[in-house]
C-alpha cells in the first residue's frame, strides 16, 4: 500500500508540475501578443501619419512591424471558449 501511495503523490507532483507550465506558456503567448500588438499600433500610426489610411496594406504594416502577415490575426484580444 505504500508503494501505490508514493506513486500517487509522485503523479499528483508531476500533474501540478504540468499544470504550472501550461499556465506559465500561455501567460507568455499573452504577453507576446500584447507586445506585438503595440508594436503594430507603433508602426501603424507612423505609418497612417506618412501615408495616410490608403496608403498602407497590412502585408506591408507587418513587415514594418517586423512580424509576418500571418500573425496579425494573433493580436487581437479573443474571448476563450
Amino acid at each position: 500500500m505504500r508503494t501505490l501511495m508514493n506513486v500517487h503523490q509522485q503523479t499528483t507532483g508531476v500533474w501540478r508540475q504540468l499544470e504550472l507550465s501550461a499556465c506559465c506558456l500561455e501567460l507568455s503567448i499573452v504577453v507576446q501578443q500584447a507586445e506585438n500588438r503595440e508594436q503594430i499600433i507603433e508602426v501603424a500610426a507612423k505609418l497612417f501619419r506618412e501615408r495616410g489610411f490608403d496608403g498602407i496594406g497590412v502585408v506591408e504594416l507587418m513587415k514594418s512591424a517586423g512580424l509576418t502577415h500571418g500573425g496579425f490575426t494573433g493580436t487581437s484580444p479573443r474571448e476563450r471558449t
